[in-house]
């Protein structure tokens, strides 16, 4: 039997639910960082069957099913797509039809195999790396690392096939932010059962250890990217793709951002399912720290150029900005829509209609004047369709934010309401959506 070892933490769920849903053909479509905010199954470009997977692999995150309900469902998913889920295949594109249902008994059993070992690699690769998400934002949480600032490096007994530096790194102490965890936190290969635990200096010295130990030196190995072509310097004992720390990745506005630009060289449709996923996901974004750290910037009134992300515009929208579709929002904007009498107007909840309005706007327009984007969705009906309430968000795209360091990007400027009949004038273009 396969266990993962832990039960869920909710912040692993929620990292889970936020990613994207992206069409692939192969592994290395997305890579390292982008598999913190987004999901893909490889050779699976069928969204129907995506989704299919997703949920069990969601169920599997929550701790609702073990591995082997996981890889019945998964191979009863397999069956229905006529897929093989050998790699290299897309489902749909199997000769021969469905292998599953195949005349001769050894095509069969070869396609429960290949199924069987797939949805290990499925389950394991993302309950895991849920996990470790979950942990490091927990971990290095800044009350967590003012109590227990050291982390500890933990081989798996558990492993089947023991690598030797992992080995070598068990027990390995060093602080939260030694930048070795950069490219080393677990998981570091496919099968990794690696993990950290947090140490106070109380527990440093229950092993024998006056401080941290010395992060050991990294030798590389270079590996030749497939999809691009590229070869790159990949640490010894970690497998290709895997030298990125997924916690880290998940709070990273540059990780967002470096998704965002992959998703925008998908093909078309691809591209368009990915960012449409955003409208079920937008929910999930409610959960993020966004919330508190909005909360944080209302109570203290103090700005330091702090940003946040606060979701993805559709593809159509998107196509508009040469920023792509990551929205930012910064703690000026913030404390700026709290200011003076719009703190008197509580019909505007920051933590919901922020997250909401970019990932379930019914319209977006377009500020004729100022080329802004107007992200609109319907709170309250009036008794005339002209007198209905909508929260609207204005964004800037691909806007040099001078604040925060002249960065570039889609920019929250302000949050509000507004009825049908102040948006539906010539001072607004529509382009997505109806008014």
């Amino acid at each position: 039997m396969i266990s993962v070892g832990f039960g869920p933490y909710p912040e692993a769920v929620s990292f889970f639910r936020k990613k994207l849903s992206i069409p692939t053909d192969r592994w290395t479509d997305l890579w390292k960082e982008h598999h913190a905010h987004g999901f893909m199954v490889a050779g699976v470009s069928r969204l129907s069957l995506l989704d299919d997977i997703r949920q069990q692999v969601d169920l599997a995150v929550q701790g609702k099913i073990d591995f082997h309900e996981f890889k019945q469902r998964f191979s009863e998913t397999a069956w229905r797509a006529g897929w093989s889920a050998e790699p290299g295949t897309r489902a749909g594109d199997v000769p021969g039809g469905n292998a599953f249902d195949d005349p001769d008994w050894r095509v069969r059993q070869r396609a429960r195999q290949i199924a069987a070992r797939r949805a290990r690699v499925i389950y394991e690769t993302n309950t895991r790396q849920a996990y470790n998400a979950g942990r490091w934002r927990q971990l290095t949480d800044p009350d967590a690392v003012q109590l227990r600032p050291y982390l500890q490096y933990r081989h798996s007994p558990e492993s089947r096939l023991p690598r030797a530096q992992h080995k070598a790194w068990d027990g390995l102490v060093l602080r939260w932010d030694d930048p070795w965890w950069k490219t080393h936190a677990p998981m570091n290969g496919w099968g990794c059962k690696c993990s950290i635990r947090a140490l106070s200096e109380r527990d440093l010295k229950r092993l024998g250890k006056d401080g941290p130990d010395k992060a050991p030196a990294t030798e590389t190995v270079g590996w030749r990217n497939p999809r691009t072509g590229e070869t790159e310097n990949v640490p010894v004992g970690i497998d290709p793709g895997f030298n990125y720390n997924v916690g880290a990745a998940a709070m990273s506005e540059r990780a967002a951002q470096a998704f965002a630009d992959r998703v925008m060289q998908l093909p078309p449709a691809w591209r368009d399912a990915a960012l449409g996923d955003m409208r079920r996901r937008a929910v999930d974004w409610l959960a993020d720290p966004l919330g508190p750290w909005i909360d944080q910037v209302r109570r203290t009134r103090q700005t330091r150029g702090a940003t946040h992300p606060v979701g993805f515009m559709p593809g159509a929208v998107a196509q508009l900005s040469p920023a792509g579709p990551l929205v930012l929002v910064d703690d000026y904007a913030i404390a700026h829509i709290f200011r003076d009498v719009k703190d008197k107007v509580a019909v505007v909840d920051l933590r919901r209609d922020l997250p909401l309005a970019i990932g379930r706007a019914d319209v977006v327009l377009r500020d004729q004047r100022s080329g802004a984007l107007v992200f609109a969705r319907l709170v309250e009906r009036g008794e005339r369709p002209a007198d209905d309430w909508f929260v609207t968000v204005v964004v800037e795209p691909d806007y040099l934010n001078q604040q925060v360091g002249n960065r570039r990007g889609n920019w929250v400027r302000t949050v509000g309401r507004a009825q049908r009949l102040n948006l539906a004038t010539r001072d607004y273009q529509t382009v997505e959506g109806q008014l």
